[in-house]
């Protein structure tokens, strides 16, 4: 007799769950957490989401990075731009479930000047396992 779920399971797509779009901006050469965006409960494990953010280079020289992280470990690719527009990022990360923080991490790589993020985005497709009911993402 298998295991039976409730909940919701979701595959990485461009249907956007979650949003934070203002701008934050890390002058530091340390990694800083910038912003966070926590799973809602009922997600079922193994879950597949599309994270998204703009990065760019302000002010003097430097290179900007960018890198999310899940529960504070790193689980995405570093992302870095010299350039002073914003650059749109993304990548599908593998494996969240409910409760999870999706993080995004920053700093500045040389030079006087300020990594800045913004349209940090959270993308899925949901399916409903077994009745389960829809997450609230809010």
């Amino acid at each position: 007799r298998g295991t039976s779920f409730l909940g919701t399971v979701y595959s990485a797509s461009d249907d956007l769950l979650k949003s934070l779009d203002g701008e934050l901006c890390e002058g530091g050469s340390e990694w800083k957490k910038k912003a966070t965006i926590t799973v809602p409960p009922i997600i079922v494990l193994y879950s597949t989401l599309r994270i998204k953010f703009d990065l760019k280079q302000a002010g003097g020289s430097g290179t900007a990075l960018g890198i999310i992280y899940k529960n504070g470990e790193a689980a995405g690719v570093e992302k870095s731009t010299d350039l002073a527009t914003y650059v749109k990022m993304s990548q599908d990360i593998v494996g969240f479930s409910a409760d999870d923080t999706i993080e995004l991490w920053v700093k500045n790589a040389g030079g006087g000047s300020s990594a800045c993020i913004q349209n940090y985005r959270v993308y899925g497709l949901g399916v409903l396992i077994d009745g389960g009911e829809a997450p609230d993402w809010s």
